[in-house]
């Protein structure tokens, strides 16, 4: 079958109309995917979200955008409880203590800071 170009107009705004029986055939509603490429423009039906689940279908395992962001929520709480408790522990507990505090002398405390000047 051969299929001859269309012709179309573009008004001021730079609108144009696409010919029913092309968006009937591709099931275009309100929203269009248009490419800039070599060949010119191109104009493709918008993906149904609901329908295609993007180009990472397997990955995602027939999952919607909704229960992905719920179950990255659930993990990203998870983490920040974990951080917490963990936290709480370091701030409710004593400090460690590896020896004694030095007293430096006041000899030794002009050296310091001689070398420090």
């Amino acid at each position: 079958m051969i299929v001859l170009p269309k012709v179309v107009a573009v008004t001021k705004k730079g609108q144009i109309t696409i010919p029913k029986r092309l968006r009937e055939k591709y099931g275009i509603k309100s929203k269009i995917l248009m490419e800039d490429c070599e060949q010119g423009i191109v104009l493709k039906p918008l993906p149904s979200p609901a329908k295609e689940l993007g180009s990472s279908k397997s990955v995602f395992k027939g999952r919607s955008a909704r229960q992905l962001l719920e179950e990255a929520r659930k993990e990203e709480v998870a983490k920040e409880k974990i951080f917490l408790d963990e936290f709480r522990k370091v701030i409710s507990s004593e400090p460690k203590r590896t020896g004694k505090p030095e007293c430096p002398s006041p000899e030794k405390m002009k050296a310091i800071w001689k070398t420090k000047a």
